[in-house]
């Protein structure tokens, strides 16, 4: 979410109607609250809390803070971007008049059923586990909160649907607009990817998969590493570069074998050199709305390999601006076959012409929808209907 806000801002043009603003929460080193001016956005800085986060205290504590700005601040739109903020202002509009836009950026219950709609679906006529219970009412305590709110950005088509059918929002209040990124790596080079891989030292005659993202079993990395564990025993000169945070230790286990490597988090200009040395990408992901890993690699010509989740369906056409490898979800259970990850990734590393008309299709879909200065002008659209007259968004951020 803080990539998301970071992207939308830096994009946002001057604009005579509109003032924007972000609240940062808990923001570390200050022990007061700070304004700041930098180009065309106001920051305010809001020490950190003594209560716990998110609690009843943290919010009383909060309100009298948040009310004084909006007061100073006139007309407001609140741009929330975090499901805990919700509660918190739909009180701050009732007290103040403000209106509340909210972007969706993941399905609150897919997280605890790992995007398995079979699965939430059949606990609709069932009784629920403890845990299940727990899912459930967060569920629907959301789907209340949902339908209270002036406007809703879904970042995929999927989701937009998901707050109609499953939450019962009214789709008049729901807009899809896509993620985006600003910047564009220019026109292609045929020596470009020798260059990088001398540049990061990779043999001439690896073949490298690359892997960026979370580190974990939601994300399928368990899935890819059985798929390329077959790759190399076919091929032998495969390699997975996986970038990210490894929290749990859950690639310990693989740092030995010859066909990974780990390179841990990495910031963006160390990244942007692997998406260029890279053969190919995957996103294997359980469930994704609009990944913005995937949207890197479309922008810098990665020929790609997705799950065909719902979001990652709605991002790639397959077999022309990637390769699907589809999810099979039942009630108690899901199926990623790694042979036929295994598969998808070999195809496009011995097809290069595949491989490279994927890439190209890939990079013009990157320019037709994904690019953050349509993000931008979309979102700055929708706070123009929202709001009657001329008056001040505001971002809070944690």
């Amino acid at each position: 979410m803080q990539r998301y806000l970071e992207n939308l801002v830096e994009n946002f043009p001057g604009t005579k109607d509109k003032h924007i603003c972000i609240i940062n929460f808990d923001a570390p080193g200050y022990a007061e609250v700070t304004v700041r001016q930098h180009q065309r956005i106001t920051y305010y800085f809001i020490p950190e809390q003594r209560a716990a986060k998110y609690s009843d205290a943290y919010w009383r504590m909060l309100a009298p803070v948040c009310r004084e700005i909006l007061l100073q601040l006139g007309p407001t739109m609140l741009h929330i971007n975090h499901y805990a903020f919700l509660e918190f202002g739909l009180q701050l509009k009732k007290a103040m008049g403000c209106k509340v836009l909210y972007t969706y950026h993941f399905f609150n219950w897919f997280g605890y059923f790992r995007g398995n709609y079979a699965l939430f679906q059949a606990l609709q006529a069932r009784k629920y586990s403890r845990e299940e219970l727990s899912a459930m009412e967060i569920f629907k305590k959301c789907g209340a909160l949902y339908r209270e709110l002036d406007g809703l950005i879904s970042i995929c088509n999927h989701g937009r649907q998901d707050l109609a059918h499953t939450y019962g929002v009214d789709g008049r209040q729901i807009r899809t607009i896509y993620n985006g990124l600003r910047f564009d790596p220019g026109p292609a080079r045929h020596n470009r990817k020798k260059l990088f891989r001398q540049k990061l030292g990779l043999p001439p005659g690896d073949r490298i998969v690359l892997y960026s993202g979370r580190i974990n079993e939601d994300k399928g990395i368990m899935h890819l590493i059985d798929a390329i564990r077959t790759a190399y025993q076919q091929m032998g000169n495969v390699r997975l570069v996986v970038a990210g945070f490894d929290r749990l230790g859950i690639l310990d286990s693989y740092l030995s074998e010859p066909w990974m490597t780990y390179i841990g988090e990495q910031k963006k200009p160390g990244l942007f050199d692997w998406y260029q040395a890279a053969d190919v990408g995957v996103i294997p992901s359980l469930y994704d709305q609009c990944n913005f890993v995937a949207i890197e690699m479309m922008m810098y010509r990665l020929p790609i390999v997705a799950s065909g989740i719902p979001g990652l369906r709605e991002a790639f056409h397959n077999k022309r601006t990637g390769l699907l490898v589809n999810i099979d979800f039942h009630e108690n259970n899901y199926e990623l076959d790694p042979s036929k990850l295994a598969a998808a990734i070999i195809r496009l590393l011995t097809d290069p012409k595949l491989a490279g008309r994927m890439a190209r299709n890939a990079y013009r879909e990157y320019r037709k929808r994904f690019t953050g200065k349509r993000m931008a002008a979309e979102t700055l659209r929708l706070y123009d209907q929202l709001m009657s007259k001329p008056g001040t968004c505001v971002l809070p951020s944690s």
